[in-house]
């Protein structure tokens, strides 16, 4: 992609920045009908963040975007509002932003039985460390087991290995009458206790947008997470040819205060050796702090990201 106009848009992050709602500017979109509305998503070596360590490092991703209003907008302002639609890819799930799941996503209500997790992954396990309640006291806990496929939307993981205060959990469960579900309760759609065994909906335990797709393999090495997606009507779409990039083409995109029809944007790390960090939650901060935006001949925006 030709960057032709280097600007920095510095009075529209301005009022980007303090604008709370896009009326001004829903004026100014174009007439769409159902078809036309979607917007193809690449993203190719980039971390997608939610907000600070939660998220994914992605090597390829190929998906659409539904609007899910009658303005046809995919709006980044409003995630709760647009469908991401997986068609194929391989992320992966760092450590860190498996502990921030779990801790402010999947245990985040009131009376959870759990609490201060850490994740880790080694090869073929993960490990997960904290703290559980057992009959009013707060007693360390380590969950050890390997996580396998259960069908395309659900992991599986039977612990090998439960110890409470270093102590193998059947052991404690003996001595006080509990049985496991007792004392490691979880209340969250994307993570359910059944039995000994503990379900991920892999699609369910994000913040939105709402995710869909298949899941074809799991993988669980030092690194973290890794997930693959089935290959199932990719999106057609013409990325950049760059070591890294989040890409998105067609429809309607509302990105600060500008709607972006049939829509060509580009984000890109101002450094071309570095993967790309985007924050779908805090994107405007991010740019205004660390970024610069130019717009093409064609009407395309271009957002260059520093990595500090």
């Amino acid at each position: 992609m030709k960057y032709t106009t280097k600007i920095i848009l510095t009075s529209l992050i301005a009022l980007g920045l303090c604008a709370p709602t896009f009326a001004q500017t829903t004026t100014n979109t174009v007439p769409t009908t159902e078809s036309d509305n979607a917007v193809q998503l690449a993203l190719h070596n980039a971390q997608f963040n939610f907000i600070e360590d939660l998220g994914f490092y992605v090597y390829d991703l190929n998906a659409t975007l539904h609007p899910g209003t009658p303005s046809g907008l995919v709006d980044f302002d409003a995630p709760d509002e647009f469908k991401l639609e997986v068609h194929s890819g391989t992320v992966l799930v760092k450590p860190a932003a498996l502990t921030t799941l779990f801790d402010r996503q999947v245990l985040a209500y009131n009376g959870a039985k759990m609490k201060n997790v850490t994740i880790s992954t080694a090869q073929d396990e993960l490990i997960v460390k904290g703290k559980v309640k057992i009959m009013g006291m707060w007693l360390p806990l380590t969950m050890k087991g390997p996580i396998t496929l259960e069908d395309g939307q659900t992991l599986r993981m039977t612990p090998n290995s439960v110890k409470v205060m270093g102590i193998p959990m059947k052991s404690v469960m003996g001595a006080v009458g509990l049985k496991m579900g007792s004392m490691v309760d979880l209340d969250h759609s994307g993570v359910k206790l059944d039995g000994d065994v503990i379900r991920l909906k892999v699609f369910e335990m994000f913040p939105p947008p709402v995710f869909t797709g298949v899941v074809q393999a799991v993988r669980v090495t030092p690194k973290g997470m890794e997930l693959s997606f089935v290959s199932q009507n990719p999106a057609t779409m013409n990325p950049p040819k760059l070591n890294s990039y989040v890409w998105m083409e067609g429809g309607q995109v509302r990105f600060f205060n500008i709607v972006i029809a049939h829509s060509h944007l580009l984000v890109q790390s101002e450094q071309p050796e570095i993967p790309v960090e985007f924050f779908l939650y805090n994107y405007r901060d991010q740019i205004a702090k660390r970024g610069k935006i130019g717009v093409e001949g064609d009407g395309g925006i271009m957002v260059k990201l520093s990595d500090k």
